[in-house]
């Protein structure tokens, strides 16, 4: 048995990067806002342009359809991942999660297998609900923001 962090083992489910333990995902969630501290101490937006944040799955501009639908696929795949794992690997996961962490676990070459094939799923049915020009961007900000190896 190889150990593997759970995200070792699905990478780029959903290549939303759709995080098994994120509950909402980055397309539902509100833009975060840069801010800046006035001398008088309040707190205004920062000028246009200056937000660091990375390129995000705002950028492929969906329609609230495909939102739903996403947000749909990604319940849909959180359900199966999560019965892949023991009772006691699913609470090694909460813990993780409720401590800000990503799990490291040990999977059997059946679970991993399994995880596979969920993840082969849920693109598939990604792809069928993105334009092209939609997965040609997802492509591009997967490719700029993945981990080099």
């Amino acid at each position: 048995m190889k150990k593997l962090t759970l995200t070792a083992v699905s990478t780029a489910i959903l290549s939303l990067s759709i995080a098994a333990t994120v509950a909402t995902p980055s397309f539902a969630q509100p833009k975060p806002t840069t801010t800046t501290t006035s001398p008088a101490g309040k707190v205004a937006p920062a000028p246009a342009g200056t937000n660091t944040q990375p390129p995000s799955i705002d950028e492929l501009k969906l329609t609230k359809e495909q939102q739903n639908k996403l947000v749909k696929l990604q319940e849909t795949v959180m359900q199966k991942r999560i019965s892949v794992l023991t009772p006691s690997q699913q609470e090694q996961v909460r813990l993780a999660v409720k401590e800000g962490k990503s799990p490291s676990l040990t999977l059997t070459l059946d679970q991993q297998n399994q995880l596979k094939a969920i993840q082969t799923a849920a693109i598939a049915q990604q792809d069928a609900i993105l334009t092209p020009e939609q997965k040609q961007k997802l492509q591009e900000i997967n490719k700029q923001y993945a981990p080099k190896r």
